[in-house]
């Protein structure tokens, strides 16, 4: 997607509270309620009901069933890929942050998930969310340095030569 004129974050994961912030304060910072951003969440429609309580789910929103569409078009209708979960939980890896990152999505994280990601990522708390991502969508170069910046550690850490480089040097250092 290029830049629209309203940038849309999304984020899909299973529905579970774990897979999300845990409290709604956090989670409508990762993911805010205003008339500037729009947000598309594939796979929280329960726990973001818990989560917000009695509260309404913002109007900005557009909350799916996890699996009601395929994983390239959810992606296709976004701009950027926002993923905050819950402190306690432990990812090991983060393959829907991988695929979004591959599919050419910038995406947000919390620092926790630099040591995989690296610079292929943008890192970030949740009360930081709005501003960046209008920083981001609001200036074109900055934008093209934080692609370029992503396509190269994209190319490093999980391309087919660098897999082929690891195993490589894992062999090496077993002879």
């Amino acid at each position: 997607r290029g830049a629209a004129s309203i940038p849309v974050i999304g984020r899909y994961s299973r529905d579970n509270l774990l897979k999300f912030p845990s409290a709604a304060e956090e989670l409508l910072q990762a993911y805010p309620e205003s008339d500037q951003i729009k947000v598309r969440i594939m796979g929280g429609v329960h726990s973001c009901g818990v989560l917000m309580g009695e509260s309404a789910v913002p109007s900005n929103w557009e909350l799916l069933p996890y699996g009601q569409i395929d994983v390239r078009e959810f992606l296709a209708g976004t701009d950027y890929f926002v993923y905050f979960d819950n402190d306690r939980i432990v990812e090991a890896f983060g393959r829907s942050i991988l695929e979004a990152i591959a599919s050419g999505r910038i995406v947000l994280l919390p620092e926790k998930f630099r040591p995989v990601f690296g610079e292929a990522a943008v890192y970030c708390e949740p009360a930081d969310v709005a501003e960046l991502i209008c920083k981001i969508h609001s200036d074109a170069e900055f934008r093209l340095k934080i692609r370029g910046r992503v396509a190269r550690e994209l190319q490093a850490r999980f391309s087919h030569q660098s897999y082929f480089n690891r195993i490589s040097g894992m062999l090496a250092h077993l002879n």
